[in-house]
């Protein structure tokens, strides 16, 4: 029997543009596949961008709440792995923003 390798996380909305942000700017050909598949997975649909009302702002992007609704995705291994990377190299550079810790402390507990 094969042992199941991908772990299911409920993302926020707030989760869902940190993630991105945690991409590295150059990497490896295998790296750079992984986080291009990761954003298509987490893309905001059209009806999530209507109910959810983004408005671009001053300080950054807000947006409805009440729309706020878990988004539940699975992570292979191999993904996982790349997302608890590039939290660690961030961390180790002194280049993790305080706003990114939930969800960096959702993924490093997996």
């Amino acid at each position: 029997m094969t042992e199941k390798t991908e772990k299911t996380i409920e993302l926020s909305v707030s989760d869902r543009f940190v993630i991105p942000a945690l991409f590295p700017e150059k990497g490896d050909f295998v790296e750079m596949l992984i986080a291009k598949h990761l954003e298509r997975r987490i893309e905001f649909t059209p009806d999530q961008v209507q109910s959810l009302k983004f408005v671009q702002g001053d300080r950054g992007i807000t947006w409805n709440k009440a729309g706020d609704q878990p988004f539940a995705i699975e992570l292979t291994e191999q993904e996982l792995l790349f997302l608890q990377k590039q939290i660690t190299r961030l961390s180790e550079a002194k280049e993790l923003l305080y706003s990114y810790m939930p969800f960096c402390e959702k993924i490093m507990n997996l």
